[in-house]
């Protein structure tokens, strides 16, 4: 359960499994924004039958609700999911690790972003800053998609700047991608739910996680 602004939460909770957005089991799990639970549908019918929502201010609000595993998101607009790993590989350890999970027979990859509607839903619901399928590295200032079924394409040409190819979606940061000493040439999501851009080198090991993204055409 997902609300944008305001505090869910549920009075009776008897035989509900909560857990943090990493997947590990958490206590005093009944109030937040974000609620992962799991459990029979009697109780979870129980528990949500008991559902209050407190919002923080005037206005307006979606309560969001996905099946899907804590960690996990599912995005209609292309029918994809995705995935925050908590990790601390480089660029290229989370691509590799990316591209060996799979999630209902999908095969995952380092997520490749080609809308502000995919960005916006993605990066909203992230737990943390985390990797994603772009780098330079091949030809400095060529920015390429190098993960999943947009690998090879191109989408935004040089640096502070990066200027629009084809009129192929980016949202780098301010400054960026700006190449710092010359050694930043792999991309990631800033934390925050930001949904910004920014450029790093691929050996860095400061990063939180990645993001992985499972679907393609007609899958």
């Amino acid at each position: 359960l997902l609300v944008s602004s305001g505090t869910l939460s549920m009075s009776t909770t008897t035989g509900l499994t909560f857990k943090n957005s990493s997947g590990s089991t958490i206590s005093n799990p009944q109030t937040g924004s974000t609620l992962y639970f799991s459990g029979t549908r009697s109780d979870a019918n129980a528990a949500l039958a008991t559902l209050a929502y407190t919002r923080n201010s005037t206005g307006t609000d979606t309560l969001e609700i996905s099946l899907v595993e804590p960690g996990e998101v599912f995005f209609t607009g292309n029918n994809h999911l995705y995935e925050y790993v908590s990790s601390t590989l480089d660029w290229n350890g989370a691509k590799n690790a990316a591209a060996a999970r799979t999630k209902d027979g999908a095969t995952g990859y380092l997520a490749t972003i080609t809308s502000q509607a995919e960005n916006d839903f993605v990066s909203a619901r992230l737990s943390n800053a985390g990797w994603m399928g772009a780098s330079d590295s091949a030809s400095e200032g060529v920015w390429r998609w190098v993960t999943g079924p947009e690998n090879g394409t191109q989408f935004c040409s040089g640096n502070n700047p990066c200027s629009s190819v084809s009129g192929r979606y980016a949202n780098w940061n301010n400054g960026e991608p700006n190449d710092s000493s010359s050694n930043e040439d792999c991309a990631q999501f800033l934390s925050g739910a930001s949904g910004k851009w920014n450029d790093l080198p691929c050996s860095g090991t400061t990063l939180p996680g990645y993001v992985v993204e499972y679907g393609a055409p007609g899958n």
